[in-house]
């Protein structure tokens, strides 16, 4: 399944504010983010609490046809196959905006659960704008809520418009706006699926 969104605005004060608060705004569930450089890639290690039960935040994050439901940033997401061994082909595009610039990012990863709530993630370079890309997912019961553990290694020129002495400061804002995005959404989907089982 698909969907398109547009993803704009105005230049160049209206953007900067937009992309400012959408860093702060979106940032909600994060316990702790870090963001480092490792030679010509990054290394993100994030953590988060989501306010569903873990089995129903699995159910989200398995439905690789409707990921585009869980984040803003996706704007297609399609399950292209599944092997014997279970490692899903997981297609996505994502938008990434900066002052008002937005660039479409590819991404084809390989994504195979480990253990239960246990999940690793590598990027089919040839097919993504990711030179390289490594992730792996942690789900934890708390209590009636999920913590979740992201940590990712990657490298990509999606910023190469942005100049030098901000791109570091771009891509910790918007891939925390991005984690804030993700939980807030993994939790409004999990309601409305719930919604949608009791027939509401």
């Amino acid at each position: 399944m698909r969907r398109r969104v547009s993803t704009q605005c105005s230049w160049p004060v209206t953007g900067i504010v937009c992309f400012l608060l959408s860093a702060s705004v979106q940032a909600g569930g994060i316990t702790a983010f870090v963001l480092e450089s490792h030679g010509d890639g990054y290394y993100l290690e994030a953590r988060g609490l989501i306010e569903a039960p873990r089995d129903a935040v699995r159910q989200v994050l398995t439905d690789y046809a409707t990921l585009y439901r869980v984040s803003p940033r996706i704007i297609e997401s399609d399950l292209v196959a599944v092997s014997p061994d279970g490692t899903a082909r997981v297609r996505t595009l994502n938008r990434l905006c900066f002052l008002g610039f937005c660039r479409d990012l590819r991404h084809l990863q390989l994504i195979r659960e480990l253990s239960y709530g246990v999940f690793e993630s590598h990027s089919v370079a040839e097919e993504s704008d990711l030179s390289r890309g490594y992730a792996r997912w942690r789900l934890r019961d708390r209590q009636g809520a999920t913590e979740l553990e992201i940590d990712f290694s990657f490298a990509m020129d999606s910023y190469a418009w942005v100049p030098a002495f901000l791109s570091r400061f771009v891509a910790r804002s918007a891939l925390r706006a991005d984690a804030g995005a993700l939980i807030a959404g993994i939790e409004r989907t999990v309601r409305l699926r719930e919604g949608q089982m009791r027939g509401d």
